[in-house]
């Protein structure tokens, strides 16, 4: 019988070689796509690199001028600096108004003359008794009043004086719970009382936390 063409060895050592060569040269084309993409994207990533750096020489050279050490700790001073002074104008935007704002939730021009309403004061109004003559605001200490100050730490979370009033409260009433509001509140007033345009009770708040609460905490 005679031999098929495509069982001649000649034909099948041909066959085997153009499929090998085509192997080659698809294997080729990948791999040079695969190097031409990593050399665009290794291209790329330097291009960002040198456009940080320049945008980072400024910085460079602030945190040079205000710290000490190795380039890459004054930038680290640096951006714990930058991070700290952002944590302080956060503090200040979110202090700001209750800042303003005396013990019964209201504020005024700074001349006692023009008393302002706000939602915290509308629910304050009945938990305060005034002296008359001094002007003093003492805090109620019924249950009713009591409810009133919580109450007040869902209408504002930040008013420092609702914190106040229920740590004078359970406190008269032996409640182990007034030092935690009393922390609370002084946590506060640390903040506001460094706000420009607070209300003087902030401060006498703040004394009277120190002095009457977190020094008995100390002793015991």
């Amino acid at each position: 019988m005679a031999q098929k063409w495509y069982e001649k060895a000649s034909v099948q050592t041909a066959i085997v070689t153009g499929i090998f060569l085509i192997l080659v040269a698809i294997i080729s084309i990948w791999f040079n796509n695969k190097v031409q993409g990593l050399e665009s994207d290794v291209a790329n990533k330097n291009l960002q690199i040198q456009l940080l750096d320049s945008q980072l020489e400024p910085f460079k050279t602030i945190a040079l001028e205000h710290f000490t050490g190795t380039e890459a700790q004054a930038l680290s001073r640096l951006a714990l600096h930058l991070n700290n002074l952002e944590s302080s104008i956060s503090d200040v935007k979110k202090y700001t108004f209750v800042a303003s704002l005396g013990p019964n939730g209201s504020t005024n021009d700074n001349t006692g003359d023009i008393i302002i309403t706000t939602p915290i004061s509308i629910v304050m109004q009945d938990a305060l008794s005034e002296d008359k003559v001094s002007h003093n605001i003492n805090f109620k200490c019924d249950d009713a009043s009591i409810a009133r100050y919580k109450q007040v730490i869902g209408v504002n979370v930040n008013f420092p004086f609702s914190y106040y009033a229920l740590a004078i409260c359970l406190s008269e009433k032996n409640d182990s719970s007034a030092l935690e509001y009393a922390k609370k509140a002084y946590e506060i007033l640390k903040v506001t009382t460094t706000i420009d345009g607070h209300h003087p009770a902030h401060d006498e708040v703040l004394s009277h936390i120190e002095s009457l609460f977190l020094s008995q905490s100390a002793k015991k």
